[in-house]
């Protein structure tokens, strides 16, 4: 067993050894490879210099006019929300004034149409008291014309219920002519 660990002890320090010899050379390896990679990021001449930062200055323009570019359509769109809403605007405050004005339309109407109730009303009270008054009239015509009164108050009566007759056909006309008149009335109130 002591054997077998110096062996395997031997074969350690070998290997060691051999990596030692070895690592110089991964090392110049390594250091020429860092070294051409950094020789590749840097400029070699002024020219490439100045070519890296005139590529830089295009860069940084072209992001710039991409973004004034992108500010110009948000305050066209911007401007475009804002007319709509002035144009919205304008609608409401139109439909507004309208809606005002018809109101106030209705309201004039309905004291025009109140007004005419009135009036109406008033011609028919006008009416019916007229009306009342002519069928009084016949009513003592009727009684003057009883034919059990004697000849004389007959030729009395009929002289009488000649003007009495009269008297009430002249009513009545004019009682036609009335509500003719209110029923030119009432339908040119109704037209309004």
């Amino acid at each position: 067993m002591i054997e077998q660990a110096m062996y395997f002890a031997l074969g350690f320090l070998i290997a060691g050894l051999v990596f030692l010899m070895l690592l110089p050379a991964f090392w110049r390896r390594a250091m020429r490879l860092s070294m051409r990679r950094l020789q590749m990021l840097a400029p070699m001449s002024m020219d490439e210099v100045t070519a890296e930062r005139d590529l830089l200055r295009a860069e940084f323009a072209a992001r710039e006019h991409r973004m004034e570019q992108d500010m110009e359509a948000l305050k066209l769109s911007k401007a475009q929300d804002l007319a709509a809403v002035g144009r919205h605007a304008a609608r409401v405050a139109d439909s507004e004034r309208l809606l005002r004005e018809a109101a106030e339309a209705y309201r004039d109407m309905q004291a025009q149409l109140s007004e005419a109730q009135k009036i109406a009303a008033e011609r028919t009270e006008l009416l019916n008291s007229t009306e009342m008054a002519l069928h009084e009239m016949t009513m003592r015509a009727s009684q003057n014309l009883n034919p059990h009164q004697s000849s004389q108050e007959q030729q009395n009566s009929v002289a009488a219920s000649g003007v009495n007759e009269k008297d009430i056909a002249a009513l009545r006309a004019s009682i036609v002519d009335f509500g003719d008149r209110v029923t030119q009335l009432t339908q040119a109130e109704e037209k309004q």
